[in-house]
């Protein structure tokens, strides 16, 4: 339920009881947009650490496969 449906079911001789419960929805709703735009800015930061992970295996594996190839080639004389 959005704030604008909040307004719509307002009664202007509402008691106490329902302006508290309308003012606990308001405050559950923007808790809710807060959370999804706290998790839509930290999105790139979390993709970008996950293809970074990725490389990372990507290129140790390399790595090995390298030092693995020094130790098949005899020393030079």
């Amino acid at each position: 339920m959005d704030s604008q449906a909040l307004e719509a079911h307002r009664n202007y001789k509402m008691s106490w009881t329902q302006y508290r419960r309308e003012q606990d929805q308001r405050n559950e709703l923007q808790k809710e947009q807060d959370a999804h735009a706290a998790l839509v800015k930290e999105r790139p930061t979390i993709e970008w650490s996950d293809r970074s992970a990725q490389v990372r295996t990507i290129i140790e594996g390399r790595y090995a496969q390298f030092r693995a190839a020094l130790r098949q080639v005899p020393a030079a004389k």
